[in-house]
């Protein structure tokens, strides 16, 4: 959970803010988002085809609680068309499309190499949200 997830937890919990109906899942190559990143900051692919794969926050997309929380659905990205995408390390949690704010944030086990023909689909209970460690890990 970054700096700004933890806020957002609490505006969540005290401050009767509702959370986004759809969060955004960030690809990062190369720079490692930090605990205090926004989302304007994070080191994304900038090949054309590239966007943030929408999730929706709705009932049953989230597993149950028990100290931490895993997606329930496949998590889709673009199918790569042109261009081969550079090598992706880390993923994000945003609550926006474009810019947004980063709210959790983990690496792969390994680097993803997407080359044209290919398409990443996180699979259901494969990105996993944690409040005790900031740093969360994703397993393919």
């Amino acid at each position: 959970m970054t700096s700004s997830g933890e806020n957002f937890l609490l505006d969540l919990l005290c401050r009767a803010v509702r959370a986004p109906q759809i969060y955004y899942v960030a690809l990062i190559t190369e720079e490692p988002p930090t605990h205090f990143l926004g989302g304007e900051e994070l080191d994304e692919p900038t090949v054309a085809q590239y966007a943030r794969a929408p999730y929706n926050n709705e009932p049953g997309t989230w597993s149950d609680r028990t100290g931490e929380m895993s997606n329930t659905l496949d998590i889709e990205f673009p199918i790569v068309v042109d261009e081969d995408w550079p090598t992706i390390n880390h993923w994000g949690l945003l609550d926006a499309d474009a810019s947004g704010t980063l709210l959790f944030a983990g690496s792969f086990d390994s680097p993803l190499d997407l080359m044209i023909g290919d398409q990443l689909v996180v699979p259901a209970g494969f990105l996993t949200l944690r409040t005790t460690n900031y740093i969360s890990r994703v397993s393919l």
